[in-house]
């Protein structure tokens, strides 16, 4: 009797393992893909009516042609991934000369070979200065003669709150040392250290993503109760200066890039707010344009980067404190551009399918041994259209989940059975 009971209930637990393969009756929508040059490596541009529907990873996106035929994918980010990971310099020969405070680095001391690099940056503790480094290379720490690479304006601005810029933007460079010499009251006991990155890169491609969005230069309640946003936990600050928008959820938001009219300096800090209302990311936007002591002073960071937010909606305050709101003309959130490389080749009716939030992300030797071909050409997605196929995936729930009065029952059962038992063996 007992093993009856254990194989009723092993019966009930039993589960059916459903594969997560794709099929085109599985996604919800669908585009036509416009191929001009069907004998060339095409891509596509993702755009926010993919985002819509899409998986965030796009792994549910796939190919068909008309014969439903799945053709194989390569995506690429047309983004800035090279190195850029920063390297101590080594500071050496640091001494007051007849021109200022001068030294030697020695770039990439630890290894074997010098890389190309073109950014340099300077740690310095001094404040409230302006002044110019100028900067010579060579391979010989000993040479007479050192090659001119440029001169670049330092600065420091703490008591006007406009930051700092101790960073020298170089050509891009091979030499094993650098000969700087400081035209600042900087003494050598200031000069704490010094780095290098190679910022040799190719250009990021970005894309619009999300609506346009509504700035409000004064006061942040407007935004709010427009209901794009749920009112923060937060004290309207006439002070503050608002800029809301709304986007898919699923599309990444990779960058900010304001237009600010005018010419004044300024130095604001933000933060950023989903449409909850939590705070998931802040910085600073500046520009700073002025000349001291004969130095020309440009600087300005208006585009800043942000870790691939996902929200359907974004709210971002900028702080004016007590001085007037900026002159804001436009915001431009944006993100990496997306690309769709195949082989159109052979292949006729193409579509682009999407909206599958169980399919396996795709494995295609194309997207492996992925080569960019020089004769690539841009094909164009159609309207986006719900899949007229589209009936979505079986219920592809454990057997017990899809029936859980059959387990419910066999333990019933089997608590009835055994205190049948127990009943039995006391009354024996």
């Amino acid at each position: 009797m007992r093993r009856r009971l254990l194989a009723l209930l092993a019966l009930a637990a039993a589960t059916v393992a459903v594969g997560q393969r794709a099929a085109r009756p599985y996604f919800s929508n669908d585009r036509p893909i416009q191929v001009p040059q069907p004998d060339r490596q095409s891509y596509v541009v993702i755009d926010d009516a993919v985002w819509q529907h899409a998986r965030a990873d796009l792994g549910d996106l796939r190919i068909y042609d008309a014969a439903g035929q799945e053709v194989p994918y390569a995506i690429t980010f047309q983004g800035e991934h090279t190195n850029t990971r920063n390297v101590d310099a080594r500071v050496f020969n640091l001494a007051k000369g007849a021109r200022g405070t001068e030294f030697l680095l020695e770039i990439y001391p630890d290894a074997g070979s010098v890389r190309q690099y073109d950014r340099v940056n300077l740690k310095i503790d001094a404040k409230d200065f302006v002044g110019k480094a100028d900067v010579e290379a060579s391979d010989d720490a000993s040479a007479a003669k050192w090659a001119e690479v440029g001169s670049y304006s330092i600065f420091d601005f703490t008591k006007e709150k406009l930051g700092c810029n101790f960073e020298l933007r170089l050509p891009t460079l091979r030499y094993r040392f650098l000969r700087v010499v400081l035209h600042a009251p900087v003494a050598p006991e200031q000069v704490k250290g010094s780095s290098v990155a190679d910022f040799q890169r190719t250009a990021a491609s970005w894309v619009a993503t999300g609506t346009a969005p509504k700035i409000h230069l004064s006061g942040a309640r407007n935004a709010y109760d427009e209901g794009t946003i749920p009112r923060l936990q937060k004290v309207d600050d006439p002070r503050s200066s608002t800029i809301i928008w709304t986007q898919p959820e699923h599309a990444p938001l990779e960058r900010i890039v304001f237009d600010v009219g005018g010419t004044n300096n300024f130095r604001r800090g933000f933060e950023l707010f989903d449409g909850k209302g939590h705070v998931i990311g802040s910085g600073e936007i500046s520009r700073i344009h002025m000349q001291r002591e004969g130095q020309v002073i440009d600087s300005q960071r208006l585009e800043p980067d942000l870790p691939g937010l996902h929200s359907d909606a974004y709210a971002l305050l900028i702080y004016n404190g007590d001085d007037p709101p900026l002159d804001i003309k436009a915001v431009h959130p944006q993100a990496i551009e997306r690309r769709v490389y195949f082989d159109p080749a052979g292949h006729d009716g193409l579509k682009l399918y999407y909206g599958d939030e169980k399919a396996s992300a795709p494995v295609y030797d194309y997207a492996k041994l992925f080569q960019l071909q020089p004769t690539v050409a841009r094909a164009n997605l159609g309207a986006d259209e719900h899949n007229a196929a589209y009936t979505g995936r079986p219920d592809e729930r454990p057997w017990t989940d899809r029936h859980p009065w059959v387990m419910w029952a066999a333990l019933i059962v089997v608590i009835v059975v055994l205190g049948g038992i127990a009943l039995r063996g006391m009354k024996a």
